[in-house]
């Protein structure tokens, strides 16, 4: 098994040095660690409790997809890994800007009625300046956002253009001892067939030489019979 592996995880919160009034009471639901964030596999960490913890899963069912669907528990940790930089961006900016997020926000004035007080340029101006300051915090945070998902999209990307890689060079390195295999194979094929075409140039050498040897037989065998046959001709002439 091999899960995609986050360390970041780990540092829940950074820069500390910037929240000196934040108390680990008020931050209960995050984590605290004084030394540098360690990696973190499923062998020797609660990665899944901490998975389940974030999405609110039960852990059972995040340890089982850990365990039998390792391509779909990463993607569950890189959505625990969303969740969870968003929660800690809201987190900070509820620190750094309360009043951002108390149950009485700032409201945009009101057209003045008839018989109330009109709201004077001081507090209207200061009423813009916050909305314009909250609405640049906004889009800070959801460029923060932004960012991390495109790094997280990216760092799985290339991974899976390293296993691509991988397992091409694989295939490649089977493949080539696969062509080596066919030339020596080939080479041994040529070696046989060279073999095959000598046996063959001497038989025909020797059914040639055995041809002539045969009419050359047959030949003295025609001579002794016309040898023959002309002294018994003779021989009768004699007689008459």
């Amino acid at each position: 098994m091999n899960p995609y592996h986050h360390y970041i995880l780990t540092g829940i919160i950074e820069d500390q040095d910037d929240l000196p009034s934040v108390k680990q009471e008020e931050c209960s639901q995050f984590q605290y660690y004084e030394e540098q964030p360690q990696f973190i596999t499923y062998e020797n960490s609660n990665l899944c409790q901490i998975v389940a913890s974030i999405l609110n899963l039960n852990e059972e069912y995040v340890d089982w997809f850990a365990r039998n669907k390792p391509i779909e528990f990463e993607s569950m940790m890189l959505k625990a890994k969303r969740k969870f930089y968003r929660d800690k961006a809201k987190f900070r900016m509820q620190i750094l800007q309360p009043h951002l997020y108390s149950a009485q926000q700032p409201q945009e004035p009101k057209k003045a009625k008839r018989g109330r007080k009109p709201i004077k340029c001081a507090e209207k101006q200061f009423v813009e300046d916050n909305s314009d300051h909250d609405k640049k915090t906004i889009q800070m945070i959801r460029n923060r956002i932004s960012a991390q998902n495109s790094r997280d999209r990216k760092k799985a990307y290339l991974k899976e253009l390293e296993q691509s890689s991988a397992l091409t060079s694989r295939e490649n390195d089977l493949i080539r001892k696969q062509i080596e295999e066919l030339f020596a194979a080939n080479e041994e094929i040529e070696k046989q067939n060279n073999n095959i075409l000598k046996c063959i140039k001497v038989f025909k050498q020797q059914c040639v030489e055995s041809d002539e040897q045969f009419a050359q037989e047959i030949l003295k065998q025609l001579e002794q019979f016309q040898s023959d046959t002309e002294s018994t001709a003779s021989k009768k002439v004699k007689f008459n």
